[in-house]
């Protein structure tokens, strides 16, 4: 029985140090992007010499422009872990579980409508090179309780620019003094551009005889762009172009439950495969 208090007040202790300082935030992503599709050709460019030169009623797909909202889930213990990490997934720092092991704090990137996760995850967690670098934090207003703020966010080749403004949560402890360190940003919004690798924004099935296809009922295919004008060659047939406006939120009740358990799967309710990923990086 002594043992086990003993057990029991270890264990508290490590979450303990957790508890004081979980934070979780959203940044939603409200894009305009690019997306795939089929079509038959019809004329212009596409049946001329000097372009395409493809046969009238060839079956192509072809890059469109579309909606697209994409949402970054970002954890840590602290306003350090969260704000001040460089991208990527780390172990937190002065924080151990009962068991020895150390909780993670990064940030996971995935499209809202399909649950499915833009970038690499298949590679141990502190190989993982896919996230946000928050490159301005500054206090503004005649309060200090405003916040201007820009990011950089990176998808396996691919990279993201934000900036905005936001609002400061400071919390004050025992002796109603501020500890930035339990700071958070109740929110935050502003504009974004950039780019991201093709295939992970646009991956589609078509049922078809396409000649891009391969063999089979259904194909997986990608959607090449074409060439400006073949004196100014600026394509690019990996990437497509990603814009719009962002909002950053905290999230409190996730917070309070990553303060307890220090694991993130069990503290956000991510879509099935996202949450597959993260369950299985965090138990490394």
């Amino acid at each position: 029985m002594k043992k086990l208090m003993i057990a029991s007040a270890v264990a508290a202790l490590a979450s303990g140090a957790f508890a004081v300082q979980g934070q979780v935030y959203e940044l939603t992503l409200t894009a305009k992007t690019t997306g795939c599709a089929a079509t038959k050709v019809s004329s212009g460019w596409l049946t001329n010499e000097l372009g395409a030169d493809l046969d009238k009623g060839s079956e192509i797909l072809y890059r469109k422009q579309v909606s697209r909202k994409l949402v970054a889930v970002l954890w840590g213990c602290s306003c350090d872990d969260v704000f001040g990490a460089d991208g990527g997934w780390e172990n937190t720092d002065g924080v151990t579980r009962a068991d020895g092991t150390k909780p993670w704090a990064g940030s996971v990137l995935f499209d809202k409508k399909t649950g499915e996760l833009l970038g690499d995850y298949n590679v141990p967690a502190d190989e993982i090179d896919n996230g946000i670098t928050f490159d301005v934090l500054n206090r503004i207003g005649k309060k200090a309780n405003e916040l201007e703020v820009a990011w950089t966010l990176t998808v396996d080749e691919g990279e993201i620019k934000g900036a905005g403004f936001g609002k400061i949560k400071d919390i004050l402890d025992e002796d109603n003094e501020c500890n930035d360190q339990d700071s958070v940003v109740s929110s935050a919004k502003g504009s974004f551009a950039g780019y991201l690798p093709a295939e992970t924004l646009f991956e589609v099935i078509v049922e078809s005889d396409c000649p891009y296809c391969v063999e089979g009922d259904e194909y997986d295919v990608e959607c090449a762009p074409w060439v400006y004008c073949e004196c100014v060659d600026k394509s690019d047939e990996d990437n497509t172009v990603v814009f719009g406006t962002w909002s950053l939120k905290y999230n409190s009740s996730a917070s309070k439950k990553l303060s307890k358990t220090t694991y993130i799967g069990q503290s956000y309710k991510f879509p099935k495969a996202v949450a597959k990923v993260v369950d299985a990086l965090e138990a490394e």
